[in-house]
C-alpha cells in the first residue's frame, strides 16, 4: 500500500519519495487526516516549509484538531536549522 510504502521510504531518508506516496494517498483519500499530518512533518523535514503550511492549513481545514500538529512542525524546523 502506499502508507507502507512511504513510511519504508521516511525511514530510509528517501524524503522526495515519502512525499510523493503521502500526496497519492490523500488524492486518493482526501479525508486521510493523518496523511495530511504526516506528510507535514516530511515537507518539512525535506526543507519544503512552505508546502508543509499549505498541506497542514487543508488537513486542519477537513480536521480543525489538527491544529495540535503546529507545535511538532515549528519544532521539526528548530531542529533542522540548528543541525545543518
Amino acid at each position: 500500500s502506499h502508507s507502507n510504502l512511504a513510511a519504508i521510504y521516511f525511514k530510509q531518508e528517501k524524503y522526495e519519495e515519502a512525499i510523493n506516496e503521502y500526496k497519492t494517498i490523500i488524492k486518493i483519500d482526501p479525508g486521510n487526516i493523518s496523511a495530511y499530518e504526516v506528510l507535514s512533518y516530511v515537507l518539512t523535514i525535506a526543507g519544503h516549509d512552505d508546502e508543509a503550511q499549505k498541506y497542514i492549513r487543508e488537513g486542519i481545514a477537513i480536521d480543525p484538531s489538527l491544529t495540535s500538529a503546529l507545535p511538532k512542525i515549528e519544532s521539526l524546523k528548530k531542529n533542522r536549522k540548528t543541525s545543518n
